[in-house]
């Protein structure tokens, strides 16, 4: 977008430990924090002058199972 000079929001999920790192292990592929977010980020800028509600919808709905444990669905 930018190369097109298109105005634009970025969005991205942000991780307690920024993102995830990948190793094998037993053959197998994991994920484990990477811990590089400690250092700091340089593109997250604090604004916290900017207030932003945030709506969930939906309901949550409760069953018994035959096992008599209740659960919750949303």
């Amino acid at each position: 977008m930018a190369t097109l000079n298109i105005p634009s929001w970025g969005y991205g999920l942000r991780f307690k430990y920024g993102i995830f790192k990948q190793i094998i292990k037993d053959n197998e592929q994991i994920e484990v924090p990477d811990y590089w977010i400690e250092s700091g980020n340089p593109w997250e800028i604090e604004r916290p002058d900017v207030k932003v509600r945030v709506k969930f919808f939906g309901e949550v709905v409760k069953t018994k199972g035959k096992d008599g444990i209740e659960r919750s669905t949303w």
